[in-house]
């Protein structure tokens, strides 16, 4: 699952600076260059040196030099037409980010540039300079997570002991006050 942290210079990526980008099942983004005369390619983000490409990935997950082909590998990477469009019409564009889970439910707030990154992407394609921008930090509900041990005490907690002592300290009030 790479991290990525340092971008390619493009307007998208531009405000992004250090914030860390996670993709979780990323396909590395291969141009042959053939194009070249009909279309410019910049790549946003790529992996680390540290990072591989597997062709097939079963078992335990290590890098293995006779099949597998060293990174960094271009990861996120926007492909636009040289060719000037006609008037009244926008140059054609395409933003191409290896991995589709990156803009899912599941994954989207798992890193703090995951959302910027693909809302950048999204505005810089609409031509919506106002898309493009640092959402502010979530400051909503964090994730607890619990052991099962921790989670049948906080079960005999709130079920048995937080009610019993409640029923105590009623009993003991009742008899205070019968006694008066």
């Amino acid at each position: 699952m790479p991290v990525v942290s340092t971008y390619g210079t493009h307007e998208i990526t531009q405000d992004l600076g250090n914030i860390l980008t996670v993709f979780p099942d990323v396909r590395p983004i291969l141009w042959d260059g053939t194009k070249e005369a009909d279309w410019e390619f910049h790549a946003l983000a790529k992996s680390s040196t540290r990072s591989w490409a597997s062709p097939e990935v079963k078992g335990q997950i290590r890098f293995d030099p006779a099949k597998d082909a060293q990174g960094p590998f271009t990861v996120a990477a926007v492909v636009i037409a040289r060719k000037e469009p006609a008037a009244g019409t926008r140059r054609p564009a395409v933003v191409a980010i290896g991995d589709s889970d990156l803009a899912s439910n599941a994954f989207l707030n798992l890193a703090p540039g995951n959302n910027d990154f693909v809302l950048h992407a999204v505005g810089w394609l609409a031509e919506e300079k106002g898309l493009i921008t640092i959402t502010p930090k979530d400051t909503g509900f964090a994730t607890f997570l619990v052991t099962p041990s921790q989670a049948v005490a906080l079960l005999a907690l709130q079920v048995l002991a937080l009610p019993s002592a409640c029923l105590v300290a009623g009993i003991a009030m009742w008899r205070h006050r019968r006694r008066l």
